[in-house]
């Protein structure tokens, strides 16, 4: 079963539904300001073979795309993180394609929000 982009979580809904949209607007443009950085950040491990950067920047974008709802992300975050150790250079290129393509996705959804 393929997860969706992105789905509002249970607490964010709460801002929404109590009218609160500008927090709501606010978090989501945080969420993907700090997402672009690590992904340039874990680009650049990636480049440099850093497997310990990698994994550290998977690991926080991980813990933030849970909390944002966007949980395919999130899983694909995680498996970055639990194979960076095994420095498949190739596979880790593989993952960062996936990874922006899948992110691109999450911001198409939050913006049709």
């Amino acid at each position: 079963m393929e997860l969706p982009a992105w789905r509002i979580p249970d607490a964010l809904g709460e801002l929404d539904r109590a009218g609160d949209r500008g927090v709501l607007r606010e978090l989501i443009a945080d969420f993907r300001q700090d997402t672009e950085a690590r992904l340039d950040r874990m680009d650049a491990a990636l480049q440099r073979h850093d497997a310990a950067a990698l994994k550290s920047e998977a690991h926080s974008l991980r813990g933030s795309a849970g909390q944002m709802g966007a949980v395919g992300f999130a899983a694909l975050c995680l498996e970055i993180e639990g194979s960076a150790a095994e420095m498949n250079w190739p596979t880790q290129e593989e993952f960062m394609a996936r990874a922006r393509a899948m992110f691109a996705a999450v911001v198409r959804a939050m913006s049709a929000a």
